[in-house]
């Protein structure tokens, strides 16, 4: 009896570190993310919408000259150059695929499935005023949970990010 419960009691302290990597393990994306892009100024905004594998860097090319390389993060929101800058350049990985890009007059807004995802990714959202000025990135993930949806808008104050994991 004694030897059993050494035994049951060696078992469990073995298997659990196992047990807490399964539970953080990233689970498998079976649903889309349905995505937004809205465009509420009065110019034309252009999206760019690409899947990353984690983990994963950008390489961010500001307007002055400066660059600098960034990892993915967990979570989501939007990131700007600062005051009177743009970024000239984000650079995703080349493993990175692009889901689309998305042109928006005033006032419009678009809707898209992004499917066939990978296990442990992040959706990179570059906003652009015109092919040379990038206002703002944003990375989308949810960590060890499905993200099922995604909007990025433009307003004329800059970007904001609502997401939704299950």
């Amino acid at each position: 009896m004694v030897k059993s419960r050494v035994c049951v009691i060696i078992l469990l302290v073995l298997t659990a570190g196992c047990l807490d990597s399964v539970i953080d393990a990233p689970v498998d994306q079976e649903e889309p993310v349905e995505f937004v892009a809205e465009n509420l100024v009065n110019d034309t905004t252009f999206f760019k919408v690409y899947v990353v594998d984690l983990p994963a860097n950008l390489t961010l090319h500001l307007s002055d000259g400066r660059q600098g390389t960034f990892a993915i993060g967990e979570g989501v929101g939007p990131s700007s150059p600062g005051d009177n800058r743009t970024y000239t350049k984000v650079e995703v990985p080349e493993s990175a695929r692009l889901h689309g890009n998305f042109t928006l007059g005033a006032n419009e807004s678009v809707n898209s499935s992004i499917g066939d995802l990978p296990r442990g990714f992040a959706i990179v959202v570059t906003v652009h005023r015109d092919k040379n000025e990038i206002i703002s990135y944003v990375t989308a993930n949810c960590d060890d949970l499905p993200l099922i949806g995604l909007k990025v808008t433009r307003y004329p104050e800059g970007v904001s990010v609502v997401h939704s994991c299950t």
